[in-house]
């Protein structure tokens, strides 16, 4: 039978531990939170077995890294329900490699490994995150922009657009800052009819779209910023421009997926290797 979160982090609290929550070898732990619960977990989470976040899960997990040395499984939350993962603090977090350190957080380990601050990182393990939907995609070209408040794209994209979500509108100019940013009001997932909660003003009467005017290939990009899983970063170091970084690390064999995430304040800024998502000697992936 699966492991439960819940149950794992009461006892790690318990025990007084100051080494981060582990997921055992070998075993499949599931993240049982699903009431939007806020779970702050100080000495990181070290997955080696496999966690699995099932659509029931509604969780805000607070730790100062994660390490995946088994597997790390997401699917799309279900409707309503959201992960996110906050990553924080100013101290370099070590990954302790299950071999080389016999399952032990012990710092006289050789081959302990300093990662920095608020690292996800993966070291012979495997991400296997699909936070959406494949038949949802990201973007689509504007069909029409039909009023001030109205724009028209395919059906197949309104289908996956809600009520409340913020769009991006791409620049319809050689100015990259003229993009738009607005929220959805209303969606027919039929027509293809998107209404907006503000109205576009453009230097143009309509933004171009497949339909005009202009040249269809000139259509601009509508994009919704929707994402139910949202990996982020506090902003909690005196330095600025330190947020988390998610490294793929010396682990060439394992195929990765990861899609349908947001990330918000990942990169750190004039740190060699600390990219928001880097792959580290890693080589080809079969994938």
């Amino acid at each position: 039978f699966p492991l439960s979160l819940s149950n794992l982090a009461a006892e790690h609290e318990l025990s007084g531990s100051i080494g981060p929550l582990v997921i055992p070898c070998g075993k499949c732990a599931i993240v049982d939170y699903e009431d939007g619960s806020t779970v702050t977990l100080p000495n990181g989470l070290d997955i080696v077995g496999r966690l699995h976040f099932p659509p029931t899960a509604n969780v805000i997990i607070n730790t100062t890294a994660v390490f995946v040395q088994g597997q790390l499984d997401m699917t799309e939350p279900a409707p309503n329900n959201a992960v996110k993962l906050t990553l924080y603090g100013v101290e370099d977090q070590y990954l302790y490699p299950y071999t080389a350190c016999s399952g032990q957080h012990d710092a006289a380990c050789m081959g302990r490994q300093n990662l920095g601050t608020k690292p996800i990182a993966v070291a012979g393990g495997r991400l296997n995150v699909i936070a959406r939907s494949p038949d949802c995609h990201s973007w689509t070209h504007l069909v029409e922009h039909v009023s001030d408040t109205e724009l028209e794209v395919s059906p197949a994209f309104a289908a996956c657009v809600k009520v409340g979500d913020p769009l991006l509108i791409a620049s319809a100019s050689n100015t990259w800052s003229d993009e738009k940013h607005r929220n959805v009001a209303a969606v027919n997932s039929v027509t293809g009819m998107l209404t907006l909660d503000a109205p576009i003003s453009t230097t143009t009467d309509k933004l171009p779209g497949t339909n005009g005017p202009g040249e269809p290939e000139f259509a601009v990009e509508v994009a919704t910023l929707s994402r139910s899983v949202v990996f982020h970063a506090q902003n909690d170091n005196p330095q600025t421009q330190i947020g988390g970084h998610l490294i793929i690390f010396h682990t060439p064999t394992e195929p990765q997926r990861l899609s349908g995430v947001r990330f918000d304040n990942f990169g750190q800024g004039g740190i060699l290797g600390r990219y928001p998502i880097h792959w580290h000697m890693s080589d080809d992936s079969p994938s």
